[in-house]
């Protein structure tokens, strides 16, 4: 256990004054831009990747007993030379946690965050709503910790509207897998910070876990992958000439073509936005079996399939092909490609 062996040039008494105060004019709202931001962010890439793959980010504000003791630290204790000077030092006074399906995911995410404007630290005008503050990047999926820990992280600015101007907050931002974050959990990673001592056996086996962990997520990313390339397949929209007489799919007793259609019109009845094409092909593939996409009961390709289902639907062949659903109206949401030039 670290020792608070070197003194702060204030008490607890002053700091937990301080830090009440700071929370609830600034780190909360910050708290709540991040996360509305992010979940804005997120709701852009389900459009086109589909729903369920991006867990709501989770958030937290520091702990400030766990802050007091952090501060201590041989890393941080000469650089804190006032009470204000905290925030400046401490990148995760707030904290927000992205979980993703896998590791491509996890690149999907990267992406929308590499669109957020990139400033300076010191950056204090309040003219934008969240920003990646520059050359905070820390790729711990390429480099994982020597703990076994990994996840990409990064650190977040808002500006807070205060009396007298506004506060620039920083936040950091961990993107992880699911299998990344069970191994969190699994080995209790916030248990044990910098300068704590971990037993040897928690630190080797955690390690063997990370490690193992990390294999399992690349087979699930292979396994994403070829789930992603038979969707596709699914739906492209080509006919070939049948050398012999077609065979018609067989599909489940007691379930026909009106029903299958029936289905798809009510999964399309439930879209408000542009969605591949292959998210609904999956869902029926799944609710049916794959035999469905034998030649879409007839119908040849799916476009013409899911037409007979949903007449008054539209598809865009852009990308993977998008249906926009009756009555939808573009937006921002919409993938640049579907919005009117």
């Amino acid at each position: 256990m670290t020792r608070l062996s070197h003194e702060l040039p204030f008490g607890y008494e002053a700091f937990s004054a301080w830090y009440e105060s700071l929370r609830r004019s600034a780190l909360e709202p910050a708290r709540q831009t991040f996360c509305r931001i992010l979940t804005d962010e997120i709701s852009r890439v389900e459009v086109e990747f589909g729903p369920g793959r991006f867990r709501a980010p989770q958030s937290r504000l520091k702990d400030p007993v766990r802050l007091w003791a952090k501060l201590h630290l041989p890393k941080y204790r000469n650089r804190i030379t006032a009470l204000d000077a905290i925030s400046e030092v401490i990148d995760d006074l707030v904290g927000v946690r992205i979980v993703c399906t896998n590791k491509s995911d996890v690149a999907k995410i990267r992406r929308v965050l590499d669109d957020l404007v990139r400033l300076p630290a010191e950056r204090s005008e309040p003219d934008f709503g969240v920003a990646v503050e520059e050359g905070s990047d820390r790729d711990y999926i390429r480099e994982p910790k020597d703990s076994g820990y990994r996840a990409y992280h990064l650190n977040l600015l808002t500006g807070v509207p205060r009396i007298g101007g506004t506060t620039i907050v920083k936040g950091e931002l961990q993107v992880r897998t699911l299998l990344q974050d069970g191994w969190g959990e699994l080995t209790h990673e916030d248990t044990y910070k910098p300068g704590q001592e971990v037993p040897g056996l928690v630190s080797l086996l955690s390690l063997r876990m990370g490690e193992l962990l990390a294999t399992v997520d690349d087979i699930a990313e292979d396994i994403q992958g070829e789930l992603a390339r038979i969707s596709q397949e699914a739906v492209t929209d080509t006919v070939s000439a049948p050398e012999t007489a077609p065979v018609l799919p067989v599909i489940p007793t007691g379930v026909s073509a009106e029903i299958v259609l029936a289905e798809a019109a009510r999964l399309v009845s439930l879209l408000d936005r542009p969605t591949p094409l292959a998210q609904i092909s999956t869902q029926l593939r799944a609710t049916f079996g794959p035999q469905v996409s034998t030649d879409w009961l007839g119908y040849g390709t799916f476009k013409n399939f899911l037409l007979q289902a949903v007449p008054d639907i539209h598809v865009v062949p852009k990308g993977p092909s998008y249906i926009i659903p009756p009555g939808a109206e573009p937006d921002d949401s919409w993938p640049t490609s579907l919005r009117p030039s």
